[in-house]
């Protein structure tokens, strides 16, 4: 069932062995990898950095702090910077930041191609500047806040939960900046009605199986983004927590109706294993599908 829960082990990000040095265990990773990287220091901290030519970097403030900071000659920015901030630089740009007070930062390091794929998805428009703050934001810090604790960033789940979490810090920000951002007509109210049944229809035909956020999307029309949200506002649910209630409903329907063997049920409900199925149940129904299927079966 591939609609991205969080890792279940904490993510924790490496710690940079210089400002705005990608992590060293992490130059082996492939070229669409987001990376992040924590980096922490005292006042009076002087650094210097090149950006990588084919990374973009997003700068998260986990706490205050007093900061100079020059773009190539160029000031741009000399005071407070409150948590939550976000600093977007560009690939290739040369920075130069002196610290006056302690300071906490979160970098995601997004691939040029990467970057430029989460933009179309989420239909954004990003601006030109090569250097710019954006904040506070406590939606970003909270996001932000979410990936301090992964100490396995290379298993597939966390690097997933991981991309998800830049996605939406990426869609915040830029956001948040554009200009003239694209717009679906239909953004920021519920789902219409046709691409609503499109998708429960898609449900439907496919509770067996695995169904990914992206496969709902697309039989909405829609990106993953906007998507989302749209169904979140039209049903009050999630498209997971929706995909899972039907798995349920459909489960019920075959345990009072069939004799099928629960293994059975749950393959075909689109369970991989039947200790999953028996405890995501028992979540939803308060009692084990055995008991639930005593209780219901009609005499």
């Amino acid at each position: 069932m591939a609609l991205a829960d969080p890792p279940t082990t904490p993510v924790l990000p490496r710690m940079e062995q210089r400002w705005r040095e990608m992590p060293r265990s992490s130059w082996q990773a492939p070229v669409e990898r987001v990376v992040v990287g924590r980096w922490t220091g005292a006042t009076g901290s002087e650094e210097e950095c090149v950006a990588e030519s084919d990374c973009h970097v997003l700068e998260v403030n986990l706490r205050s702090t007093d900061v100079r900071l020059t773009e190539a000659e160029n000031l741009v920015h000399d005071g407070r910077v409150a948590a939550g901030s976000v600093l977007f630089t560009r690939a290739g740009c040369r920075l130069r930041a002196v610290y006056r007070s302690p300071f906490d930062l979160l970098h995601l390091f997004i691939p040029v191609r990467r970057f430029e794929a989460l933009l179309r998805e989420a239909e954004i428009a990003a601006g030109s500047n090569a250097v710019r703050y954006v904040g506070p934001d406590p939606i970003v810090t909270r996001l932000a806040l979410s990936l301090l604790g992964t100490d396995d960033m290379e298993a597939g789940g966390s690097q997933l939960y991981l991309e998800s979490i830049a996605q939406a810090i990426v869609a915040r920000v830029i956001g948040r900046d554009s200009a003239g951002p694209a717009r679906s007509p239909s953004q920021g109210s519920g789902l219409v009605k046709w691409r609503q049944r499109r998708v429960m229809d898609f449900v439907e035909a496919n509770l067996a199986d695995t169904i990914r956020l992206q496969d709902l999307a697309r039989a909405a029309g829609l990106s993953r983004m906007h998507f989302a949200a749209q169904f979140r506002a039209a049903t009050g649910l999630r498209p997971h927590d929706y995909v899972v209630r039907r798995r349920i409903e459909r489960a019920q329907d075959l345990l009072r109706e069939s004799a099928l063997p629960l293994a059975q049920v749950a393959l075909g409900v689109g369970f991989q294993t039947q200790a999953h199925f028996t405890t995501v149940f028992r979540e939803h129904v308060q009692e084990t599908p055995g008991r639930w299927r005593q209780l219901h079966r009609p005499v």
